[in-house]
């Protein structure tokens, strides 16, 4: 949690997105969809021929399968199954994957709106 007391602007905004929230649940509540509900989860063997010089999984492969959860999480909320990456906010190493440790991936989506020009957009975390 920020220790930074959220500005008037930032308070206003988070109070109209939780108004518009319960606006749709009490016209539409089969719209309504508990981000609970969207999690996928994969778990895998860090196998050596993934490894850096270092001797620990490259972080280009375990961006891919952050983006493969990702993607695939996008794509079941999704009507018509297909989803397209526009961009990626951020990718966080904290700490080096061993070779032979089982990495445990999870992914939900956390926000669906509508954006003017570029229909309906969603946030997926993966952790």
């Amino acid at each position: 949690m920020h220790k930074v007391i959220p500005t008037f602007e930032e308070s206003s905004h988070y109070h109209d997105y939780l108004k518009r929230i319960e606006k749709v649940k009490s016209q539409s509540p089969d719209k309504v969809v508990k981000m609970a509900d969207t999690e996928q989860c994969t778990q895998m063997i860090m196998h050596g021929q993934d490894r850096n010089r270092h001797g620990k999984m490259f972080g280009g492969y375990l961006m891919k399968e952050a983006f493969d959860i990702s993607f695939v999480t996008a794509c079941r909320q999704n009507p018509n199954g297909l989803a397209e990456l526009t961009r990626v906010d951020q990718v966080l190493f904290l700490k080096p994957v061993p070779v032979g440790s089982i990495m445990d991936l999870r992914s939900k989506v956390t926000l669906i709106e509508e954006i003017e020009g570029l229909g309906k957009v969603m946030r997926v975390v993966t952790k």
